[in-house]
């Protein structure tokens, strides 16, 4: 199992916390999530990637006011 986070020292020979890069399957790999979520979802990384290099509106319903009931009140 790889470590979540090291410290590491800069040049002005201060600590600061960083986190190893994640490995792609875990980010993007629709068949592992399905397997492990028990759905697949309708939009794939892949679409949104493609709607942002084409300059196109998202492949998916977007509501920037939304604020999650986890989140304190603005």
């Amino acid at each position: 199992m790889r470590p979540r986070s090291k410290a590491t020292v800069d040049g002005d020979n201060t600590s600061r916390l960083t986190a190893p890069a994640p490995r792609a399957h875990t980010l993007h790999d629709a068949d592992r999530a399905q397997r492990r979520l028990g759905f697949r979802c309708r939009t794939d990384f892949a679409a949104v990637l493609d709607a942002l290099r084409e300059d196109r509106p998202l492949p998916f319903a977007h509501d920037p006011s939304y604020v999650s009931p986890e989140e304190p009140s603005r």
